[in-house]
């Protein structure tokens, strides 16, 4: 009559019933019975319709059987869900199933064969069947390859127990951080005594370090967050409002939006890459500096052709974008010259030589905004935009504290050394400032437009827009001059 192969070894078909296993495992005759009588399809003879598969039911949900209950007891959720799940393949061998339900339980089967019984299998078992019960149910109607999909899914409190050894050991073997005294004196921050990461390893290191704790990383997080808000709400705004990307009176706004994600782009790279070497070091915060005027100017743009109140444009629309533009470069060279020049431990005239220029550019970037606001809340407004530009000058002033102060590190030394230290609250600030600005100036351009066409004619925007690309020159060539003489510092020192 011929013969079939199983994971048990090979049986004919005029055996009466499964196959035994050998020693270890004596099935009950009514379990066994029960196993055979359902696999032959007695009720309806579904399974012997099919000579190919009648052959190969008893043995596969035998074995199943088996490995549910091999080396342990069931205990009584196993023994209840077993008794379901026979009693659903029993009504459907019964009334005949379709070539696809056939394939299903081929399936389930398979999956079953494979459960591991070292530990507690009852939601494994429920994870894996509702899925096929759902799919062969004829009522429900859902996308087969999804249910596919979730029949082959398996989860267990073991596996997501391995679940961080698995990513920690699909990223390269990283370096552990180590302490102040084991970097060079430039790397060193006040009052943060640890995590700190070595020096002179790949690049492939450093980038990767962005999923690792060292007293960095939440500066590089908060920035790279923010970035993607910014991306992602203008994205949206686009698709809400149907920028036309041609016109004039929307560059303005594209020139913002990019000198925001540059700023935010260029500070975490310099926060993620800096600890490579000590030209690196310089490079990526000059680097960073240059991001800093390109934003100062970006938000001197906005605030002068979306935001600024009549009154204000009339007493300062002549000198108000030339005057930005240098205050944004000299903050740029400010930075840069007092990177250059000061070396750690740092002096008071190195942080008066980058406040003073960025607190010029952003009094005077601010004025549109802070004379409207002033006005609007004596007159009693309840313009949304002004409370959003409320929001930004608030946080503005408390990131400035923290970038000035090394709070609250100073107080508590070496307790703030991966989170909470100054910087990095200077960080979040900065990054809510820049959303509330992004929202504020999105209110602006919707609803001002037409304030903005009687002012400015496309000819004056287009010489304003080419500005901002001229200040990126300056700022860019200003930190690789900079740059270049700290390569030759830095050469001369090693040879």
């Amino acid at each position: 009559m011929g013969s079939w192969q199983s994971r048990e070894g090979t049986h004919s078909r005029e055996q009466d019933g499964p196959p035994q296993t050998g020693a270890g495992w004596d099935p009950a005759p009514s379990e066994l019975g029960e196993c055979w009588d359902l696999g032959r399809g007695d009720q309806g003879g579904a399974n012997l319709a099919d000579p190919t598969r009648a052959p190969q039911r008893p043995v596969r949900l035998w074995a199943l059987r088996h490995r549910l209950t091999k080396g342990r007891p069931a205990g009584r959720t196993g023994f209840w869900l077993h008794l379901v799940f026979l009693s659903w393949v029993r009504s459907d061998f019964a009334r005949g199933s379709d070539e696809k339900s056939l394939g299903l339980k081929e399936q389930l089967w398979s999956e079953f064969s494979n459960v591991q019984m070292k530990e507690t299998w009852g939601w494994r078992w429920i994870l894996t069947i509702v899925p096929c019960a759902i799919q062969l149910h004829p009522r429900v109607a859902m996308t087969t390859a999804i249910l596919e999909r979730l029949s082959t899914l398996s989860v267990s409190g073991q596996h997501l127990r391995r679940l961080p050894k698995i990513l920690e050991d699909g990223l390269p073997k990283m370096p552990g951080t180590v302490l102040e005294t084991d970097v060079p004196q430039l790397f060193r921050e006040p009052y943060i005594h640890a995590g700190y990461r070595p020096t002179g390893h790949e690049w492939r290191y450093y980038f990767f370090s962005l999923f690792q704790k060292h007293n960095e990383v939440v500066n590089v997080w908060t920035h790279l967050l923010a970035a993607l808000a910014v991306l992602l709400r203008f994205w949206a705004f686009v698709e809400a409002e149907g920028l036309p990307w041609t016109s004039a009176h929307a560059l303005p706004l594209l020139l913002y939006v990019l000198s925001s994600i540059t700023y935010l782009t260029f500070s975490l790279l310099a926060h993620l890459l800096q600890s490579k070497s000590e030209l690196s070091h310089y490079t990526f915060y000059f680097v960073d500096y240059v991001g800093v005027s390109v934003y100062q100017y970006g938000s001197a743009l906005v605030h002068f052709f979306y935001t600024s109140d009549q009154a204000w444009y009339e007493h300062f629309w002549l000198f108000f974008l030339p005057a930005a533009a240098f205050c944004g470069w000299l903050s740029c060279a400010g930075c840069c010259y007092a990177k250059y020049r000061y070396r750690r431990p740092y002096p008071v005239m190195r942080k008066i030589c980058q406040v003073v220029p960025a607190g010029l550019a952003f009094i005077l970037d601010i004025s549109p905004v802070a004379h409207r606001v002033v006005l609007c809340h004596l007159s009693g407004c309840q313009e949304q935009a002004v409370w959003y530009h409320s929001l930004q000058i608030v946080f503005f002033l408390v990131s400035a504290y923290f970038f000035s102060c090394p709070v609250p590190e100073k107080y508590f030394p070496g307790s703030c050394d991966i989170v909470g230290h100054g910087h990095q609250i200077f960080h979040a600030f900065l990054s809510v400032c820049t959303l509330s600005q992004l929202e504020a100036i999105l209110l602006d351009y919707r609803g001002r437009q037409e304030i903005f066409l009687q002012r400015h004619s496309p000819l004056s925007i287009y010489m304003a827009c080419l500005s901002f690309f001229f200040l990126v020159t300056c700022s860019a060539a200003t930190a690789a001059f900079l740059r270049q003489k700290i390569k030759a510092r830095l050469t001369k020192k090693d040879s």
